[in-house]
């Protein structure tokens, strides 16, 4: 019986497949470890703008805001035309109170708040 001798070649073209493909899985794996390790560092970030927005604001942080939104927005009217005419004090058919009282527990009733 003659024994059969193996197929250098085919042995040797398997074996650079199967090389090839374990590499490839490797790289394969890689990217995704590096994308995984993107997409987190990705949610750090977001989640720390968040946080920044959603914090306590100081003071002077407060009152500037005040100063760019409100204050800043305002101009005077110039043009008398386009202005209110003649004595706001005898305004008829408006709504206003008839007389004003002092509210003296309100301190105590917003502290209860």
């Amino acid at each position: 019986m003659a024994q059969q001798s193996p197929n250098y070649k085919q042995l040797f073209l398997e074996e650079r497949r199967r090389r090839e493909e374990a590499e490839r899985a490797q790289e394969e794996a890689r990217r995704a470890q590096e994308e995984a390790e993107r997409a987190q560092e990705e949610e750090r970030r977001r989640r720390e703008r968040a946080e920044e927005k959603t914090r306590k604001t100081t003071l002077p942080e407060f009152l500037d805001a005040c100063h760019t939104h409100l204050y800043s927005g305002l101009t005077v009217q110039t043009d008398r035309t386009l202005s209110t005419h003649g004595d706001p004090a005898n305004a008829n058919n408006k709504m206003r109170p008839e007389r004003i009282v002092a509210w003296e527990d309100f301190p105590a009733q917003q502290e209860a708040i």
